[in-house]
């Protein structure tokens, strides 16, 4: 009878704790494929996991396999992993707020990507990837996108649902061109497209009045783009490496600008005697610009002192 009484009981704590069950399980199940010590009652509890290079050699299928089934997840650091292929089953992970793939192998996302519509990052660096899946536009909640050293060549016609994106930084690809929707990025605070194909940027681009920070170092600007006068919020720019031979004596007129760059300019000869006026200057880099006059640098030198750097 004893016997009888101890097995309801045990089955009714199962049933009452169900969900907690289900965790401990999986979570069971995918230890054994990591090489991290997994703490089963916190991960059950706060739906973090963090296995940045822990995933096991040759056991990355059936690892992501579970981990798609942990739909409590708020927050996931898989990178660097070797990772080739993200199952569909991820678009279960509806709860992630955070997702961080980065530094693997991937040449595709999952479509089921646009159900992961809690999330605010999302960090896929450094993989293969040549797209980005269309859903990307149904990420109402992202607050910042890494897309940067990827096979990039262009990015979805459509991303214009992305209305809390502060931070887009898809640097290191092979892109030329934005597409038109950027625009409706109203909340864009910083944009980074360094190390492309860019020769022009987009007449729209003051539309992003948000936009703090820029980053279109080494491409293929042969002419310093004009738009940028127009982005009044602008307090950080970086635009070297490029091959520009002048800077338009209205840069002076961002009077927020705080940081700039020309570093490793190779065809830069003329600097505008009106950046004095730019009182706000913390930073301004002219390393590496050969063909600056020395007379130039010693005037900057004065003005400028410790915060030209040369």
């Amino acid at each position: 009878m004893k016997k009888i009484l101890g097995t309801l009981v045990f089955m009714v704590v199962l049933m009452s704790t169900g969900e907690s069950t289900d965790r401990v399980f999986l979570i069971h199940q995918l230890q054994p494929l990591v090489k991290t010590r997994l703490d089963t009652k916190k991960l059950a509890d706060d739906g973090d996991l963090t296995l940045t290079a822990q995933i096991k050699k040759n056991k990355q299928a059936e690892a992501l396999a579970i981990i798609a089934q942990m739909t409590w997840l708020t927050r996931l650091f898989i990178a660097d992993n070797n990772i080739e292929n993200i199952p569909d089953s991820f678009g279960d992970l509806t709860e992630l707020t955070v997702l961080d793939v980065s530094q693997n192998s991937l040449t595709s996302l999952p479509d089921r990507l646009g159900d992961m519509t809690q999330l605010q990052e999302l960090d896929v660096q450094q993989n293969q990837l040549t797209a980005l899946p269309d859903t990307i536009n149904s990420l109402i909640n992202l607050d910042s996108l890494d897309a940067s050293k990827n096979k990039l060549t262009e990015l979805p016609n459509k991303i214009e649902g992305l209305v809390t994106l502060k931070t887009l930084n898809i640097a290191s690809n092979s892109l030329t061109a934005l597409p038109e929707s950027v625009k409706e990025l109203g909340q864009l605070e910083n944009l980074a497209i360094a190390d492309n194909e860019f020769e022009i940027l987009p007449d729209w681009l003051d539309e992003l009045s948000q936009l703090e920070i820029l980053n279109i170092r080494k491409n293929k600007f042969t002419e310093f783009p004009t738009i940028i006068l127009s982005l009044s919020r602008l307090d950080t720019l970086n635009a070297g490496e490029n091959e520009f031979t002048e800077i338009p004596e209205t840069l002076s007129e961002l009077s927020k600008l705080q940081s700039i760059s020309f570093e490793k300019s190779p065809e830069l000869q003329t600097i505008p005697v009106s950046l004095e006026k730019l009182t706000t200057i913390q930073e301004l880099n002219l390393k590496n610009c050969p063909k600056l006059p020395e007379k130039t640098i010693a005037n900057l030198k004065q003005v400028f002192g410790k915060k030209l750097i040369i």
